[in-house]
C-alpha cells in the first residue's frame, strides 16, 4: 500500500498550485529559534533571576507558585513587557542571529526553508500560513530571487491582489517581530481582522493543505477557522512529530486530514521535494500540462535571468507541437474535406496546442508586468509554427493545407490577441498579428491574411460555411484557456470582439480586400458597437492608442477613422 508520504508527493506533483502550506513554530526550530513555549520557559527564569530565586524544577511551576496564575505565553509575556512595542524588542534577540550565531548556521533558513522556496519557484506551492514571527521564509526566498507578498496586517490584506493574481503569498497571521502588530496573548489569538478572517476562510475551503509545525494549542481563531472552513475538493496532511495536542486531534478529525509521521520539518520538506523532483523525471519526457506550463511561464517572466528558461520552454512544446501537426499520416492532407472532418481536424489541433496557448496567453497577460516579456518566444512560436516542412510544400494547394498552416496560427493568435487586449499588451498582440516573418512564410499572403478566419476560411470547398463558422469556433476554443485570466464572460466577449475589429481593421487598411468586398460578421448591433468604442478610443488617445505605437496603424488618426466608418458600411450579417 501507498505510504501517506508518497500520496502527498503524487498530490503535490500532479495538482501543482492548489495546496497551500500551513506552518507553525516547528518549522523553525531545527535553526535554533525557540518555540513559543519555549520562550516562555527562558523569561520565566528571567523573571525569577530578578526574584533571586533559582529555579530547581519545572520553571511553570515556579511561575504557577510565585504569581497563582497558570504559566501560559500570553500571561508571562505581560509580566515583562505591557504594550507591543515592548513586546517587539523582547523577542527580537530570539529571532535574529548574533555574529557567533550566524557563523554556527544558527537561526538562518533550514534544509525546511529552503526546500519550500523551490516547491515555490517551481509553481507547486502558491501560499503559504504561518503562525511564525521570524523572517527565515523571506530569507529562503530571497535566496532564490523570489519576491512573494508579505502579509502580516490587516491592512496588507486588504492592499493585496485576489489570490488568483499572487505568484507567491506569505500570510502571518500572528504578525511580524519587527512590527508592532504581534499577536501573543490569548485574547489577540481570539479573532482576526475581518480582511484576514475572509482570506484564511477562502485559503481553507478552497485550497488543499499541509500542515507543519503547528500544535493548534493556542491559536484559537486559526482552530475554528479550519474547522469551519473545510475543502471538499483537495485533502489536508498533517505533517506532526511526537505527539498531537487535543486540539490539533480535533481539527484532523473535522477536515478527515492525512496524518504523516516525521522526524523534523526540515527532513519532511527535503523528502518532499526530492519525491516531486523524481515525478517531474519520470515524466520529463512526456508533454506539459496547461496548469505547469501556465505556473512556469509566470515565474519565468518575473525574473530577467529566466528568459532562457522561458525560451527553452517555448522552443521545446512548440516543436513537440510542429512534429505532430505537420506529420501527414497522423494529419493526412489527400482525404475529401467535408464539414464533420474539419471540425474534426480543429478539436484535434486545439487539443495538441493547448499547453502552448496557455503558456502564450500568460506572457500576454502577465509579460508587461515583468522583466522578462517573452515577445521573443512568441514571435518565435508564430515564425516556427507557420512555416511549412519544406519549401516547396508552400506551394501546395488544398483545403487541409490551408488548414494547417492557417488554423494552428489563427487559434494561438486569438489566446494572445484577446487576452493583450483585456490588459492592454498591445506588443504581445503585435507579435502574433505583424511578425514580419510571416511575410516570407508564403510571400502572396500577408501576414494578417494568416490568420484572418474569414479569409481562409473561404478556401474551403464552400466557403461561406468555412468564414462564417470559424470566428465562433475559435472564440470557443481558446474561452476555457482564458479563463484564468479573463473570467468574466463579459469581459471576454467584450475583447474578443475588440480583437476581431481589429483583425478587420488590418485587412481593410492592408488593402487586402476589394473596394466593394463586405465582410460577414455576426449580431451586427454588438459589431457597431465595438467599432464606435475603438473610435473613442483613437479620439481619446491620439497617436498613444496602442495599435499606433507599436506599429500596426499608421499614425494618421483621420486615416484610421476613416478606415473604421469604411468598416462599418462593409460589415455583412449572417
Amino acid at each position: 500500500m501507498v505510504n501517506n508520504e508518497t500520496k502527498l508527493s503524487f498530490s503535490v506533483k500532479n495538482n501543482p498550485g492548489v495546496f497551500a502550506l500551513l506552518l507553525g513554530s516547528g518549522t523553525s526550530t531545527e535553526a535554533g529559534i525557540p518555540t513559543g513555549w519555549g520562550i516562555v520557559q527562558d523569561l520565566i527564569r528571567k523573571i525569577a533571576d530578578q526574584y533571586d530565586d533559582e529555579i530547581e524544577t519545572d520553571p511553570s511551576e515556579w511561575y504557577e507558585n510565585t504569581f497563582d496564575e497558570e504559566a501560559r505565553y500570553d500571561n508571562v509575556i505581560k509580566q515583562v513587557a505591557q504594550s507591543k512595542e515592548e513586546r517587539r524588542s523582547l523577542l527580537e534577540k530570539y529571532f535574529e542571529p548574533t555574529d557567533l550565531e550566524r557563523e554556527q548556521g544558527e537561526k538562518l533558513p533550514t534544509e525546511a526553508h529552503k526546500n519550500i522556496a523551490w516547491l515555490v519557484e517551481e509553481g507547486y506551492i502558491g501560499i503559504i500560513v504561518t503562525t511564525n514571527f521570524d523572517r527565515l521564509l523571506e530569507h529562503s526566498f530571497i535566496d532564490r530571487e523570489l519576491t512573494p507578498l508579505v502579509t502580516s496586517s490587516a491592512r496588507d490584506v486588504r492592499e493585496a491582489e485576489p489570490l488568483q493574481h499572487q505568484e507567491a503569498l506569505i500570510l502571518k497571521v500572528n504578525g511580524d517581530y519587527k512590527d508592532v502588530n504581534l499577536k501573543n496573548v490569548s485574547d489577540e489569538l481570539d479573532q482576526y481582522e475581518d480582511s484576514v478572517e475572509d482570506l484564511l476562510s477562502q485559503v481553507f475551503s478552497e485550497y488543499g493543505l499541509i500542515v507543519c509545525g503547528w500544535s493548534a494549542r493556542y491559536d484559537t481563531a486559526l482552530q475554528e477557522l479550519l474547522t469551519d472552513n473545510v475543502c471538499d475538493r483537495y485533502p489536508t496532511y498533517w505533517a506532526n512529530y511526537g505527539g498531537l495536542e487535543d486540539e490539533a486531534r480535533a481539527i484532523i478529525d473535522d477536515r478527515d486530514a492525512i496524518q504523516i509521521s516525521i522526524d523534523g520539518a526540515a527532513s519532511f520538506f527535503t523528502t518532499l521535494t526530492e519525491n516531486v523532483r523524481a515525478l517531474e523525471g519520470a515524466e520529463r519526457e512526456g508533454p506539459l500540462t496547461n496548469e505547469i506550463a501556465r505556473e512556469r511561464t509566470k515565474r519565468y517572466l518575473s525574473q530577467s535571468e529566466k528568459n532562457i528558461a522561458l525560451g527553452d520552454l517555448f522552443r521545446e512544446e512548440t516543436e513537440r507541437v510542429y512534429q505532430r501537426i505537420f506529420t501527414e499520416e497522423r494529419y493526412p492532407l489527400d482525404h475529401e474535406v467535408d464539414r464533420d472532418s474539419v471540425y474534426q481536424r480543429f478539436e484535434s489541433y486545439e487539443q495538441e496546442l493547448s499547453v502552448l496557448a496557455t503558456a502564450a496567453a500568460t506572457c500576454a497577460y502577465w509579460g508587461p508586468k515583468g522583466e522578462n516579456s517573452g515577445l521573443f518566444a512568441l514571435e518565435n512560436m508564430i515564425e516556427r509554427l507557420g512555416s511549412p516542412p519544406s519549401p516547396e510544400s508552400r506551394h501546395r494547394m488544398g483545403s487541409w493545407m490551408a488548414i494547417r498552416q492557417r488554423y494552428p496560427i489563427a487559434y494561438l493568435s486569438y489566446a494572445v490577441g484577446i487576452t493583450g487586449l483585456e490588459v492592454g499588451h498591445w506588443d504581445a498582440v503585435r507579435a502574433v498579428l505583424l511578425d514580419p516573418e510571416l511575410e516570407n512564410l508564403r510571400g502572396d499572403v500577408a501576414p494578417v491574411r494568416q490568420i484572418h478566419p474569414w479569409e481562409f476560411g473561404s478556401e474551403f470547398p464552400d466557403g461561406g460555411w468555412g468564414n462564417r463558422n470559424l470566428r465562433p469556433r475559435l472564440k470557443s476554443a481558446v474561452r476555457p484557456i482564458l479563463s484564468e485570466y479573463i473570467p468574466s464572460d463579459t469581459r471576454f466577449e467584450e475583447s474578443s470582439r475588440r480583437f476581431e475589429a481589429l483583425l478587420d481593421l488590418l485587412l481593410l487598411v492592408s488593402k487586402e480586400i476589394d473596394e466593394d468586398q463586405r465582410l460577414p460578421h455576426f449580431e451586427q448591433n454588438y459589431y457597431k458597437e465595438t467599432l464606435n468604442s475603438l473610435e473613442a478610443e483613437l479620439e481619446t488617445k491620439g497617436e498613444d492608442w496602442g495599435p499606433i505605437q507599436i506599429g500596426l496603424l499608421p499614425a494618421d488618426i483621420d486615416t484610421i477613422s476613416a478606415y473604421l466608418s469604411n468598416l462599418e458600411s462593409r460589415f455583412d450579417p449572417y
